[in-house]
């Protein structure tokens, strides 16, 4: 018992001292998360393709950093109904779209 209670308290010092890495963190970006709440000044953190986390972030590292501050990040909006088929295998970054936040057709 008295090595359960040495080795827990290190092992959690351990852990503390592992900093999470992400590919890009977004600091301090006003963030409209879709679900209809308020928006809240948080952060944002990016591995590979996808968020992996939001909120207060300021331990965590990331190999690029972003200041948002002043900003507002939303989720990217889907365009419903729209006529983008035409000419989409043309202009295949379509400007028009992702300059609206439009991120799905």
């Amino acid at each position: 018992m008295k090595k359960l209670a040495i080795l827990i308290p290190l092992l959690m010092a351990l852990s503390s001292c592992h900093k999470t890495e992400y590919d890009t963190i977004i600091r301090g970006a006003t963030v409209y998360d879709g679900s209809g709440k308020s928006a809240s000044v948080m952060d944002v953190a990016i591995l590979a393709d996808t968020i992996a986390a939001v909120g207060d972030l300021s331990k965590a590292i990331a190999k690029h950093i972003l200041s948002a501050e002043g900003l507002v990040l939303a989720p990217g909006f889907i365009d419903a109904h729209s006529h983008h088929d035409r000419g989409m295998f043309e202009i295949r970054h379509m400007p028009s779209c992702i300059s609206q936040g439009i991120t799905t057709i």
